[in-house]
């Protein structure tokens, strides 16, 4: 059996869903000061929404709407610094998301929302001031300071800002009949304050303009202002202010140290210690901001050491450190093996022994090695031992020269002329040892 649908049913269902409005979302520019309502939730970001549309409702698809503050043609959302979507509703409107956004701590962003029209033709309105040039924002966009301008039908934000004098924000109804508007801003005188930070000698950033040191005296304008204070080696202030019409307010903070007292023990002891490429050997305490360090730590012979340390505590922190020492071998022969040898370095005798000899894992460097026995010429040779290399060294001493009655032993070779007559005389030692040769004399070939 087959099932119809009404056509009636259809045409209702229809008609219904085409009567639903639907709304038009825009971000706009944010003004030139900062609303002092976030002083209420410092650590939350701000969504500032002007509409014409009263009894809107606002959700986050995670939960992260703090508090909704509603006035007339605005609504303040307070919002957890995480990403999210935010959805507006109202009964007889389609729902509509705003973009997905990340609203940061003390941020505002600013957004018009409005039901979506047909297009109504703009009207020409007056708006204007006493004194000129005041900066106008409409809906929340910068107008300019000139006082014609064109809106549609309907209610829109009126702001109004000029360097000493109250700022005015409110609604406006522009009608074919109410095209006028006239404003006489109130005039404010600057008050004096103080900027006071422990310890002293912070930098202090007035809506972003360098104003000095603290501790010190300044004079502002009676209204909201944004305050940073920067010192190296403290955490960073950023933060509002509300100076009010009265005098003397004193502005006092304390900065929270944000550096660490780094000791670091290193064998061997005088191994150089780098830290983000600047020296720090032979330091005892170290003082380093919070964050990321690369520490190198480096000694002739030893293995290079580097490590990427990030510190995010303040307090004290030891780092301790073992460099590998690059070794080679060395194998060492003498003659005569009753030799005595001694190895030595740059700080002193390393080993002493006599005769043949193998020495591993001996540190990577240069050595003196010296070798001596009674009746032999002793010798002392640089040597240089490399990382994973054996080093041989074979060494024979050379007997010392030898006398007996005071005469030494040569070997005389060459010839003299005694009375006209060719003579030879040879002197031949008791040994081999110690045998010089004396050169012919003057004259004669040395064949």
């Amino acid at each position: 059996m087959k099932k119809y649908i009404p056509v009636f049913f259809l045409l209702f269902v229809c008609a219904g869903y085409a009567q639903l409005k639907e709304f038009t979302l825009s971000e706009m520019p944010a003004p030139t000061q900062f609303p002092p309502i976030m002083r209420s939730h410092p650590d939350d970001g701000t969504l500032i929404l002007y509409s014409s549309v009263p009894g809107l409702v606002f959700d986050s698809n995670n939960n992260t709407i703090d508090d909704i503050k509603e006035e007339s043609g605005k609504y303040t959302l307070f919002l957890k610094p995480e990403t999210q979507i935010i959805t507006v509703k109202k009964p007889g409107y389609i729902e509509s998301k705003f973009p997905l956004m990340t609203v940061k701590s003390k941020e505002a962003r600013y957004f018009k929302v409005e039901e979506k029209s047909a297009g109504l033709a703009q009207l020409p309105v007056n708006i204007i001031t006493t004194p000129q040039g005041a900066i106008i924002y409409l809906d929340g966009n910068l107008a300019g300071t000139t006082s014609q301008q064109k809106l549609t039908p309907g209610v829109h934000t009126l702001i109004l800002e000029k360097t000493g004098f109250k700022r005015i924000e409110m609604p406006i109804e522009v009608s074919e009949n109410k095209t006028l508007f006239s404003y006489t801003l109130q005039k404010i005188e600057q008050v004096g304050i103080q900027i006071q930070s422990i310890p002293q000698k912070a930098q202090i950033l007035l809506d972003d303009v360098d104003r000095g040191l603290t501790n010190r005296a300044l004079f502002l304008y009676p209204e909201t202002h944004r305050l940073k204070l920067q010192l190296s080696g403290y955490t960073s202030i950023d933060t509002v202010i509300e100076v009010k019409d009265t005098p003397n307010q004193v502005f006092s903070f304390h900065l929270n140290k944000n550096s660490v007292e780094l000791s670091i023990d290193v064998s061997p002891a005088d191994a150089s210690v780098m830290i983000d490429r600047e020296d720090y050997t032979g330091q005892q305490k170290i003082s380093l901001p919070l964050g990321k360090h690369l520490i190198e730590l480096q000694k002739e012979g030893y293995q290079p050491q580097s490590e990427n340390v990030e510190i995010s505590e303040t307090g004290s922190i030891t780092k301790k450190y073992i460099l590998q020492a690059l070794t080679g071998k060395l194998q060492f022969a003498v003659y005569p093996l009753e030799a005595e040898v001694e190895l030595s370095d740059e700080s002193g005798q390393v080993k002493s022994w006599k005769g043949l000899k193998i020495i591993d894992d001996l540190h990577a460097g240069t050595y003196t090695l010296r070798c001596r026995l009674d009746g032999y010429l002793p010798i002392s040779k640089t040597i240089i031992i490399k990382h994973d290399e054996t080093t041989a060294e074979d060494i024979s001493l050379q007997a010392a020269e030898k006398e007996s009655g005071g005469i030494s032993w040569y070997v005389w070779t060459g010839g003299a002329i005694i009375g006209g007559a060719a003579a030879i005389i040879l002197l031949k030692p008791k040994t081999t040892e110690s045998i010089k040769t004396i050169p012919s004399p003057p004259g004669r070939p040395t064949n």
